[in-house]
């Protein structure tokens, strides 16, 4: 669930950080100085709408953006600003479906290169936690030995 005040809250303290007013921050979304305020203005001190307004997805991802953050984060689903948990890796899907195409299929004669697996960017991003990388470096690993063999 989403936690509005959550999100007004990080809202205030990123704009914050990097020293900005309101209307610094408004300037460079195409908004007006009134709408970050409402937008950071917590619940129980709202006298009107209880809920208030919040950026539109259009807005989120110039935030996002801007900041340099996750949407994940932003929206209060992380608490890491990458919006990638500690201990987490990015790996290609390609190498991840290789890997596991070979493991499988013994017969086919893919080669996957250790340093292919952590790629800077990968075409095919997906998060793996340490335990299903550690799985997928053992599996890499094995195929390798057998193929020594």
């Amino acid at each position: 669930m989403i936690d509005a005040d959550l999100i007004r809250k990080r809202l205030t303290e990123l704009r914050t950080e990097k020293g900005w007013k309101p209307a610094d921050l408004a300037e460079q979304l195409g908004v007006t100085g009134q709408t970050v305020r409402d937008w950071e203005r917590p619940s129980h001190l709202r006298t009107d709408d209880k809920d208030g307004p919040l950026p539109n997805a259009q807005r989120v991802a110039q935030l996002v953006q801007l900041y340099k953050i996750s949407p994940s984060y932003l929206l209060g689903l992380s608490d890491h600003r990458s919006g990638i948990e500690p201990n987490s890796w990015v790996v290609d899907q390609d190498v991840v479906d290789a890997i596991e195409d070979s493991a499988e299929l013994g017969q086919r004669k893919r080669r996957v290169k250790e340093e292919q697996i952590a790629q800077p960017l990968p075409r095919r991003p997906v998060l793996l936690s340490s335990s299903e990388y550690a799985a997928l470096q053992a599996r890499l690993r094995a195929l390798a030995k057998r193929r020594k063999e």
